[in-house]
This record gives structure tokens, sequence and C-alpha cells, in this order.
């Protein structure tokens, strides 16, 4: 009875600390926060998200249904912007918009679908920025645009060929004004 007892005990401690235990892989492997299941750590090394190529917000492709809300991946370029992507529970959506990296126009220009945050400063009196063309699997991309000329400067942005933005042909800035234009219903 007494080794039933035992082993008993002993099962339960080791199932015990199976059942709280943490993982550190890198420098110093005895020492791990106590807030994390997971620690990476290394003062020579990065941690790679696995990459892939996503073809439009809404599609699960090229992971298999169904995907677990904060799943993350590396967008490796299509017909989506390159960067990482987090799954909200019904759609890909960009963690970081790309406003580190700016595109810089100063007259006339058609935007690309990878130019998702233009700074626009008129080598004259005004410019007009077109959006790209869009399709159905375009739909949440954001592109944003920010007037940064001098107080007479206007960016007038413009829809694709026939698309609107909001119901209207065109949306006009003044200076220091930015907008966030997000693709919905495209053809």
């Amino acid at each position: 009875m007494t080794k039933k007892i035992f082993y008993s005990m002993c099962l339960l401690f080791i199932t015990s600390k199976i059942a709280n235990s943490q993982v550190k892989i890198g420098d110093n492997p005895g020492t791990i926060n106590s807030n994390s299941i997971l620690e990476l750590e290394s003062t020579t090394k990065g941690f790679l998200i696995p990459r892939v190529t996503l073809t439009g917000v809404s599609i699960v492709a090229p992971l298999s249904d169904p995907i677990p809300e904060g799943m993350i991946v590396y967008n490796s370029g299509s017909t989506l912007s390159k960067g990482f992507y987090y799954w909200d529970g019904t759609k890909w959506a960009k963690i970081l918009n790309g406003a580190s990296n700016p595109a810089s126009k100063t007259a006339n220009a058609t935007l690309t679908k990878n130019e998702t945050f233009v700074l626009v400063n008129p080598a004259t009196t005004s410019a007009t920025i077109t959006l790209p063309e869009i399709t159905s699997i375009d739909n949440g991309l954001e592109i944003t645009v920010k007037n940064n000329g001098s107080y007479d400067d206007l960016v007038t942005v413009d829809g694709y060929g026939s698309a609107t933005i909001d119901g209207q042909l065109q949306y006009n800035e003044t200076r220091y004004i930015g907008m966030t234009f997000i693709a919905n219903g495209g053809n």
C-alpha cells in the first residue's frame, strides 16, 4: 500500500511539472521569463515567421481551413502587399501598414497595390494620385495618402477608371491632410 501511495505521489508530481512546463530555446537556457510559455533568445540570430503567398484577405489558402484566430504569417507578395498578416477569425489583416517605408510622389501618378503609404509633396501647386485597379480579392487592401505639400498645394485622389471613393469620383486633400482608403466591392 505504501508503494502505491509513493508511486502515485511521484506520478502526480511529474504530471504537474509537465503540465506547467515552459520552453526556452537559445542563449541562457537556464533562465526563462516567468510570464512566457515559449522564449527565444539570441544575440546573433532572428526568428523566422513562416512565409506564404496570400492571394486575398478573405482567402484561407495556402493554409487549410479552419485557421485559428491569431495565426501569423509573412506574405511574400502577390496580389496583397508584402508584410506580416494575422488571421482575425474572418480575414487576413496586415500588422504593419508600411508607413516606415513610404512611397513618395511629386507629380501625377497611378499607385500600385504595394504602395500602401504614400507621401505626396507636389512639385507644382497640385498633383493627382490615382488609386490602383482593384478586384474582389483586393477587398480590405489599405492605402494611405498624405499631402505633405505647401499651404496652396492640393492633392486629388481618383479611383481607378470608373471606380468611386465613397460614392464620389475623387477625394481632395489640402496641406497635411491624410486619408486611408480601403478597397471594398472590387470588380
